[in-house]
């Protein structure tokens, strides 16, 4: 375990991506917030989502370190998913492009 950082820190860190990414998704179902339920989710995943961002912010996470780290990986899982059960398409480039924003938010958080 990396020093100072806690199994619940890490969990709250997947959880924040994963609905993130889950609310992203839901965007398309909600149609445009005209889909009351599909927007009743899709808000509500975002509620939970800031609401874990904010306890994560008040127990001390640099704001410096998570979002820019959610800004490199949940922008590569929203394209999993859009691949995987959307349909879409994604470039070599573009999927090469996000895995090296991870890697250089990696490096820059350790300096």
């Amino acid at each position: 375990m990396i020093e100072g950082v806690t199994l619940r820190t890490i969990l709250l860190v997947v959880f924040v991506t994963l609905t993130q990414v889950a609310g992203s998704a839901l965007l398309v179902k909600s149609d445009g917030f005209r889909a009351a339920g599909w927007t009743a989710l899709c808000l509500g995943i975002y509620v939970a989502s800031f609401y874990a961002m904010a306890t994560m912010f008040r127990e001390g996470m640099p704001l410096g370190l998570l979002l820019p780290l959610l800004a490199a990986v949940v922008p590569l899982m929203a394209i999993g998913v859009g691949v995987l059960f959307l349909g879409e398409t994604a470039s070599w480039t573009r999927i090469g492009l996000l895995c090296a924003s991870c890697l250089l938010v990696g490096l820059a958080a350790r300096s």
